[in-house]
């Protein structure tokens, strides 16, 4: 066993780890889900992985160096980003149904009792599964709420009465 190889295993497993993190990266801006987790797991595991590397001697290349710090600060900001443009998304693709919603206001005075009573009835869906609808309420005649399901078990609540978002676990 020649000196090189502990440094070789280190530098295999670092670019083993850059892989995973980059790839994880990739994932939370796509997937609401997965950026809540990398925001959650991923954020501890990245700063500990930093701190290991500002701690540890041994010999790594520059460019492995380089690798590694870039995909512990991607890491970093992928799972709150992913996140923050989950719910943007969310809030553009619903936009459509609200502006049915006040329509059928101005219309009839009153918000319909369920959605399937819009005319025509809207194809919106929540971000992520295809099968998630917005849940619906409405007390009538002064307002109506939407929420979709976007992280988790996490909410993004449409108020019309304050014609704002907000979040809810």
């Amino acid at each position: 066993m020649t000196s090189s190889t502990p440094i070789r295993a280190i530098q295999d497993s670092d670019v083993a780890v850059c892989g995973v993190a980059l790839a994880c990266t990739g994932s939370a801006l796509l997937d609401a889900n997965f950026a809540m987790m990398v925001g959650i797991i991923g954020i501890p595991f990245g700063l500990a992985w930093l701190a290991r590397l500002v701690l540890d001697k041994k010999r790594r290349s520059w460019g492995l160096r380089a690798l590694t710090y870039t995909s512990v600060m991607a890491i970093l900001v992928a799972g709150p980003t992913g996140c923050a443009v989950h719910t943007a998304l969310v809030e553009r693709d619903v936009q459509p149904l609200i502006d049915l919603l006040d329509r059928h206001f101005a219309k009839h005075g009153k918000y319909p009792a369920k959605l399937s009573e819009l005319s025509p009835a809207p194809p919106i869906f929540c971000r992520g599964r295809k099968d998630r609808q917005p849940f619906y309420g409405t007390n009538g005649t002064e307002a109506f709420w939407l929420a979709c399901p976007t992280f988790v078990m996490n909410k993004h609540i449409y108020e019309s009465n304050t014609k704002s978002w907000r979040d809810r676990d």
